[in-house]
């Protein structure tokens, strides 16, 4: 399947080399066009059900397929810019995990981890719902200064014993056809939402009330992520350092508070970054205007993925204007109007994306979000083609379609 171009692409570039190019602020022979295909999509074209495509970082005994498999499986089939996201398996030497699985009438699952880690044990909880994505259900982190001990001895273990077998199989597999991502970590607010129990709402209270009890936490973190990016420059082979996002984003976390304690996290990995000559692309999500400056500071490639309101903020051609000399900009088509809108509709956005942001290279169509669950594949069809016609340099025939 890497090995695979298709139709008039043949004699061109390849989507990887598309990409790169985009990121480097040059002009391939088209707009590179790469949907966020992450997980429900893929799932989808995989023909298992949901339930049966691993989550990153999580496969279990029921699972046929893991997502970044059925991820190049969907970028094939689209014919777009996939984007594969391999897990980085960590060696936890001095922890033992048991996993129990519970299934119940309907055909939901309710997985525990229980991690025996030197310090005791800690519990968390996922759901499987038959048509759904799992969801993490119960944390680790239930009382803090009993469990956060624990939780340190399962999360900080030697960056350089990690498994990269996953992320070198995917860069063979996938060749041309994507850009595999090496996940780094999540900012440090993003970080503690995933291990305490209460989520983002109790990470900004307990970072409100109680800083002083989180600053030699946050440059530990920081410490440990810049050395992972280290590490994974030195052993692996990838296209992209990624830094992902769940919750960490305005007006979810005010904009003061998001460089107090997640800014430094992106400065340490641009810095290894650019040290070994590496892309760094972050995904953040919601209103980023106020912050897209502070983003270019630190030295990050890629941002994305540039929602519209009123989940975000931006106004794409001004962004490029602002910014298109320092930010790769990736994203910006609405992901309600693919799951609701007609293949007409989504044409003309990507007509009005490519004429904002294309000229001169620094641009990759994309979407503001992951693409929904029950997106009607003829729009994602359309989204393709509309990029790959429109998209090609100069772009003159998006301007027409205007």
């Amino acid at each position: 399947m890497a090995d695979i171009l298709w139709g008039d692409l043949m004699a061109g570039m390849t989507w990887k080399e598309r990409y790169l190019t985009a990121a480097r602020h040059e002009e391939p022979d088209m707009v590179p066009v790469s949907p966020e295909l992450f997980f429900y999509i893929p799932a989808r074209v995989s023909g298992y059900p949901l339930w049966q495509v691993a989550p990153v970082g999580l496969t279990l005994p029921f699972h046929r397929i893991k997502t970044w498999e059925a991820q190049l499986q969907a970028a094939a089939y689209f014919d777009v810019c996939g984007w594969i996201v391999p897990a980085i398996g960590s060696t936890h030497a001095a922890t033992r995990t048991e996993t129990f699985i519970r299934e119940e009438s309907g055909g939901a699952r309710w997985v525990t981890l229980v991690h025996h880690t030197s310090r005791g044990p800690l519990r968390e909880r996922f759901w499987f719902p038959p048509d759904d994505a799992p969801w993490h259900v119960e944390h680790c982190v239930k009382d803090f200064d009993n469990d956060w001990p624990r939780y340190e001895d399962l999360f900080f273990t030697d960056p350089w014993a990690a498994d990269l077998s996953e992320l070198e199989e995917a860069v063979e597999a996938t060749g041309g056809q994507g850009i595999v991502s090496a996940y780094v970590g999540s900012p440090f607010t993003d970080w503690l939402a995933g291990a305490l129990e209460g989520g983002y709402e109790r990470v900004v209270y307990e970072l409100i009330d109680h800083p002083s009890k989180f600053r030699s936490l946050q440059e530990r973190y920081v410490a440990y992520i810049a050395e992972r990016t280290r590490m994974l420059c030195e052993r692996a082979r990838f296209d992209e350092l990624f830094i992902g996002n769940e919750f960490s984003e305005i007006p979810l976390l005010s904009p003061s508070m998001w460089r107090e304690w997640d800014l430094p996290v992106i400065r340490a990995v641009c810095e290894v970054g650019q040290r070994y000559g590496r892309i760094v692309h972050l995904h953040q999500h919601g209103r980023c205007e106020a912050i897209l400056g502070d983003i270019a500071d630190a030295g990050v490639t890629i941002v994305c993925p540039l929602e519209r309101p009123p989940g975000g903020d931006v106004d794409l051609a001004q962004v490029k204007r602002r910014y298109g000399d320092r930010l790769c900009l990736k994203g910006n088509v609405e992901t309600n109007l693919l799951l609701h809108g007609t293949p007409e509709a989504v044409r003309s956005q990507v007509a009005e994306c490519l004429c904002a942001a294309a000229e001169g290279g620094g641009f990759i169509l994309g979407t503001g979000d992951q693409v929904a669950r029950d997106t009607p594949f003829e729009n994602i069809m359309a989204f393709a083609q509309a990029g790959r016609e429109l998209g090609r340099y100069p772009i003159k025939t998006a301007r027409k379609t205007l």
